[in-house]
């Protein structure tokens, strides 16, 4: 039965194509390629190697970064979108820490956990080890680094001289060399632009220039001293677009061009319209039809009449005044340069309205749109800072918080019970307060979700939206005041009406 079945199989396949005919086939030419994308023409023309991303990143890391710093200074809307940036992200106060130990079976430990918020509150006073930074300054700083200059290296320092003994010290992105590469050898893994990785492409250090080294002069490569520093104590923040891709782009790579661009732009036009309104007005001399050309000599005084701050001169026979056109600003100006700003804002993947802070075209539900999209975008980057930076460096810190006396470990309980934390990143007020109000409390009286979730997205805590309830009716009932809400009324025509 087998071989009958083989056989059959066997019969069925065609037999192999001689090697002078696939000899004698062309090779299909772009033209005929099933993709358009794939097509290469006078009109579209692509990159078409094929590189891993940090052969990509190494050629024009340092070029990117340096643009992205030229553009920050020099532009108002780079300057503009990391303000945006850090407001929308981080905010005020930061991503708050709530402490969550708790024992194995679920049980919270309440004063474990507010000692450890309050002990947590009292080092982010001074959270960086030269003593120029709160915890919230820390985000905020570490939020513009990352999209600046693409990456925002953070180390954690054990044994600083604070009264912690913990602190964080950020480490400016050029002293890791991205031109640093070496293959592996025995006992040391690959270095991939400075940062030393093992067979599965982990980091396991990073390769330094000293940073002790100073020099306002001196570009920061220009040493060739550098420290291995390991990886348990570099917190690298970058957000990967590819697959093993070792360092961080700045994000605004894709709009470099356009910002360049439309600078040179604005540069141009606006030297054309100085040049045309300091020149008043040309003297035209009529020569011809019996009119000899003027000669005047230089002892000759022409008539000056003083009107207030001008002055106007009397014009010898055949002289003629001409004010010339004025074409700058160019009628197409403000269109042009909205339409460059719209393609900055979508490559920024924030709102047009809030980097231009253009709001004439908007209507309502444009701008709720644009803002709800934003705000998801600023969700991703929420987590990105929480997951990388906030609980990092907490889950180091908790050890000395205990050495330092200010939390104790609770009978049972070990270390790492104590490391459980839940952070709240800053929320949005509603878009429409009185819909969606309405609409939340929908979802709350169906039970679709809690009061948890619906003060999160406002970037509130629920023991601490609680607690202040709590003081503000005691307070009110210690001063004998006494706050009811008013029913609403009903509709007319509603179900109240009808009964």
């Amino acid at each position: 039965m087998f071989n009958k079945t083989a056989a059959r199989l066997e019969a069925a396949v065609p037999p192999p194509i001689p090697p002078e005919v696939l000899a004698q086939k062309k090779p299909r030419s772009p033209s005929q390629r099933e993709y358009l994308g794939a097509q290469l023409s006078r009109t579209q023309s692509f990159i078409t190697s094929l590189q891993r991303a940090d052969a990509e990143i190494r050629k024009d890391l340092g070029a990117l970064r340096s643009h992205s710093r030229h553009l920050a200074k020099n532009t108002p809307y780079m300057g503009r979108y990391l303000k945006v940036l850090g407001v929308g992200v981080i905010g005020a106060d930061g991503i708050t820490l709530e402490a969550d130990a708790r024992r194995r079976r679920g049980a919270t430990l309440e004063q474990t956990n507010t000692d450890l918020e309050s002990a947590w509150e009292d080092w982010g006073r001074a959270a960086t080890v030269c003593d120029r930074h709160t915890w919230a300054q820390v985000q905020r700083l570490a939020l513009r680094t990352m999209a600046l200059d693409g990456e925002c290296f953070i180390r954690i320092v054990t044994g600083a001289p604070t009264p912690w003994g913990f602190a964080l010290q950020f480490l400016d992105a050029d002293l890791l060399d991205h031109n640093l590469n070496a293959t592996p050898t025995n006992g040391a893994g690959a270095v991939v632009m400075g940062v030393e990785l093992d067979g599965w492409s982990r980091p396991v250090a990073y390769h330094f220039t000293d940073p002790t080294e100073r020099g306002l002069d001196r570009a920061y490569p220009g040493s060739v001293k550098r420290v291995r520093i390991p990886a348990e104590e570099i917190i690298h923040l970058y957000d990967p677009e590819r697959a093993n891709q070792t360092r961080g782009v700045p994000w605004a790579s894709r709009v470099m061009y356009l910002l360049s661009m439309l600078s040179a732009y604005w540069e141009a036009e606006v030297a054309a319209a100085r040049h045309e309104a300091e020149r008043i007005a040309f003297i035209k001399e009529e020569v011809g039809a019996g009119i000899e050309p003027c000669n005047i000599s230089p002892s000759a005084k022409a008539t000056e009449i003083q009107s207030g701050p001008v002055t106007y001169l009397g014009l010898e026979p055949g002289q003629d005044i001409v004010t010339p056109d004025i074409n700058h600003p160019n009628t197409a100006f403000p269109e042009f340069s909205k339409a460059m700003l719209k393609g900055v804002a979508s490559g920024l993947c924030v709102s047009y309205a809030s980097l231009a802070t253009d709001l004439t075209e908007v209507s309502y539900s444009s701008i709720r749109q644009g803002e709800l999209e934003q705000r998801d975008h600023w969700r991703e980057t929420q987590d990105l800072m929480v997951s990388k930076l906030c609980r990092r460096v907490y889950e180091a810190w908790v050890p000395y918080a205990v050495l330092n006396g200010w939390v104790s470990i609770p009978q049972g309980l070990t270390l790492e019970d104590l490391k459980r934390s839940v952070w709240t990143p800053r929320g949005w007020d509603w878009v429409d307060p009185k819909n969606d109000a309405e609409a939340a409390e929908i979802l709350l009286r169906n039970g679709l979700t809690t009061k948890t979730r619906l003060l999160a997205e406002q970037g509130y805590d629920l023991e601490d939206t609680f607690s202040e309830l709590k003081k503000e009716k005691e307070l009110a009932k210690e001063m004998g005041l006494e706050f009811e809400a008013k029913p609403v009324p009903a509709k007319p025509g509603g179900a109240n009406a009808a009964a």
